[in-house]
């Protein structure tokens, strides 16, 4: 009874820190996006993903609190005692992580296309097609193991035949956020090659290479969770962390990688009908100085 309770606190620790990334993540993109980037494909997608991943996170918290996780249920395995309203919240749980996933390898794809497409003719298409059919092929055993284990939790059998579906949902899972953290970095380490230096100053960077910089950084996270998933840890969870970690660093990055490579977009008008960017001067039109006002030159010297 105790370790079930261990596992009971840690499970619910884990779930709540995710639903406070995600919705922490949410509220920053939604602040820090320009306006004339909300419509980007991009944009919808990352956040569509952090506000799914939170309902489904919250009805994953929610079984430590409802029928299910009672010492009959438990222990016994009389399932007579459960309700049918928390049947349907672990098939809701379940069936979310279908859009999760579809969004996140979506997310991953589109990153990915918006880097290759500078590529080589050869590279280009090859790199494409394989990762299409890698991002395919995991959607689909995704589906394959969420359809099952909704079947088989309706039922109230064991998932124990099965074992191969998720087993190899998971292998795809993490071999596909391996593959994408490789393509970022192998763009990040012939960049470096390029340039003979670690890290060039930020006037040699374009915002393509600051976004694979993040990227290919920010990635090893997930990559590292993925790797956690073959172990066994009895009151660790990181299956639903691989995915919550994808969702939230990949707008991370993507915020990152904009503000650091144009920071233009990011002003905001003042009252006089000028622009001022966190950080930058406040240019009125009475001037800095006691009886200096500004040029036109200075005034797009700092706008820039």
């Amino acid at each position: 009874i105790d370790k079930i309770w261990v596992y009971a606190t840690s499970s619910s620790i884990n779930y709540g820190s995710q639903i406070g990334a995600c919705f922490i993540m949410l509220i920053v993109l939604l602040v820090m996006t320009p306006k004339s980037r909300f419509k980007r494909t991009t944009t919808i997608v990352h956040t569509l993903a952090l506000t799914i991943n939170i309902v489904r996170m919250v009805l994953m918290a929610y079984y430590f609190t409802s029928s299910w996780f009672t010492m009959s249920v438990f222990l016994a395995g009389d399932l007579s005692s459960v309700d049918e309203i928390d049947y349907s919240n672990s098939a809701a749980a379940n069936i979310l992580s279908i859009p999760v996933v579809l969004l996140l390898e979506t997310a991953l794809f589109l990153q990915a296309w918006s880097m290759v497409q500078l590529w080589p003719r050869f590279w280009k298409i090859s790199t494409t097609i394989f990762s299409l059919t890698l991002v395919l092929a995991t959607v689909a055993f995704n589906m394959t193991t969420t359809v099952t284990q909704v079947q088989y939790t309706l039922r109230g059998e064991s998932t124990i035949d099965i074992l191969w579906i998720p087993k190899t949902y998971l292998a795809l899972l993490a071999a596909s956020i391996t593959w994408f953290c490789f393509l970022f970095n192998s763009r990040l380490v012939t960049h470096m090659y390029t340039n003979r230096s670690i890290l060039p100053s930020m006037q040699g960077l374009t915002a393509m290479d600051v976004l694979v910089i993040t990227n290919g950084i920010l990635m090893f996270v997930p990559v590292i969770f993925a790797g956690l998933e073959f172990g066994i840890f009895y009151n660790f969870e990181s299956a639903t962390l691989t995915q919550t970690s994808v969702v939230v660093v990949l707008p991370l990055g993507t915020l990152v990688a904009q503000r650091l490579a144009n920071p233009g977009w990011f002003t905001a008008p003042s009252s006089n009908g000028s622009t001022t960017a966190a950080g930058s001067y406040n240019m009125s039109t009475t001037g800095t100085g006691p009886g200096r006002p500004h040029s036109n030159a200075t005034k797009r010297r700092l706008l820039s």
